[in-house]
């Protein structure tokens, strides 16, 4: 695994879990080797810029947050779980089918997420 360190400006979202300080992200293998490289690499990019975030999601039952973004005309979602002062990339992947971002929300909410932001 890769890790890398994102300011928290950059995950300011991700303040509402209660993480202080710098965030440290660790990278997963899972997303480029399911989804791409070079879209995994495009979303993390995104993400690491607060502007970019559009809405941050909470899944109650894995206590797991999704971050939404569109690095380009595509949305994209990227979920982490919270380890102690580090966050745990699982997985990030665009939603090629959703051009609308109420799609993206109508996908989290039917997967029992709670939106955060």
């Amino acid at each position: 695994m890769i890790t890398q360190t994102v300011s928290t400006l950059g995950f300011g979202a991700l303040l509402l879990i209660g993480l202080l300080a710098a965030i440290t992200v660790v990278i997963g293998t899972h997303a480029e080797v399911k989804h791409g490289f070079e879209d995994a690499q495009m979303i993390r990019s995104c993400v690491q810029d607060e502007a970019n975030i559009l809405e941050v999601w909470r899944d109650p039952c894995t206590q797991r947050q999704q971050i939404v973004c569109k690095p380009d005309a595509r949305y994209a979602i990227m979920i982490v779980e919270a380890v102690e002062n580090t966050l745990r990339e699982v997985t990030c992947y665009f939603k090629e089918k959703m051009p609308e971002l109420r799609q993206v929300e109508n996908y989290l909410k039917n997967r029992g997420s709670v939106r955060l932001r």
